[in-house]
């Protein structure tokens, strides 16, 4: 069914009966089968609501836990933040990813590139600093080119 909407341009009818069959789902597996979510389903859960837009309903999915949620769970919160430009949850995921990944630079520059797209410098050089302070570094990003039968290496900061 859910292909069907799709392929007749009902994408968003499409999302909706995905998002209503995930929590169907969920609450299923814990009702029914009595199956305790772990952090991996928390993760998918997380991800499939919030990519459909409802990242206030991600949080709170996020703040009735059973476990402490991980990296994998922050960081679906954080993408969905991302696409839906909710840059004061995007705030809280990243945070918490700082905290669980003292030394990845993932959150720091997702947060300050939605910064920047709103146009709010005060708050992204705060996370430049805030990157300095911590002695948080961007890793390097590395294209491989072929050409005449030789691998081309090129590094971009």
């Amino acid at each position: 069914m859910i292909g069907a909407y799709a392929s007749y341009g009902f994408a968003e009818d499409a999302l909706k009966l995905f998002v209503d069959q995930a929590k169907k789902h969920f609450q299923e597996m814990v009702n029914e089968f009595g199956i305790q979510p772990r952090e991996e389903h928390f993760a998918s859960f997380v991800d499939v609501v919030g990519r459909h837009g409802q990242v206030e309903e991600a949080m709170d999915i996020i703040s009735r836990m059973s476990v402490e949620p991980d990296k994998a769970v922050w960081g679906a919160l954080l993408g969905a933040c991302r696409v839906h430009n909710s840059v004061k949850l995007a705030r809280v995921a990243a945070e918490a990813l700082m905290r669980l990944e003292s030394e990845g630079s993932d959150p720091y520059l997702m947060l300050y590139n939605m910064y920047v797209e709103r146009d709010q410098w005060d708050d992204a050089n705060e996370v430049r600093m805030l990157m300095e302070r911590s002695c948080i570094r961007k890793e390097p990003a590395y294209s491989m080119v072929y050409r005449n039968l030789l691998f081309n290496n090129f590094g971009m900061l």
